[in-house]
């Protein structure tokens, strides 16, 4: 592997998300088919509000841009062009605690299936050890003739 491909990454450089919808901030670990992201939540996170507590509906968006990181890595990697993805549904959502300012969540995902341009994946949030939600979530990914042209 490059040197400018070593983990950890910032995911800037591999999901085309910007700053305020990038939820995520950089890959750690990342395998064919699983991986870790982390993010640390700042007062102007897109999702915090003046209670200083991340809205929930931001943990499986987290886990669709953990997969995205980890896809756009694995794209580099092979010396392909990052294709983006949809995160076009949620099977389950279940949320067990909160994330504040100050907190530094671990984004833990992988590929349960894949079919067709669409995949299958599971992901849990972590805070300090414990497991803070966890999802299922569905993503596709358009052929290269659907996708627009740079």
């Amino acid at each position: 592997m490059t040197a400018e491909m070593e983990l950890p990454m910032e995911v800037e450089r591999i999901i085309p998300h910007r700053r305020p919808m990038r939820l995520i901030d950089r890959l750690l670990e990342a395998t064919d088919d699983a991986g870790t992201a982390e993010v640390l939540i700042s007062a102007d996170h897109a999702l915090v509000g003046r209670n200083r507590r991340l809205d929930r509906t931001a943990f499986p968006e987290m886990i669709a841009q953990a997969y995205a990181a980890l896809q756009g890595h694995a794209c580099r990697r092979n010396g392909k062009k990052i294709t983006p993805g949809f995160l076009v549904g949620i099977r389950r959502c279940d949320v067990f605690g909160d994330a504040v300012v100050g907190d530094r969540l671990m984004i833990r995902v992988h590929t349960v299936k894949q079919f067709a341009g669409f995949a299958l994946v599971e992901g849990a949030v972590i805070l300090r050890n414990d497991t803070i939600a966890e999802a299922s979530i569905k993503v596709w990914v358009p052929p290269a003739e659907l996708q627009e042209p740079e």
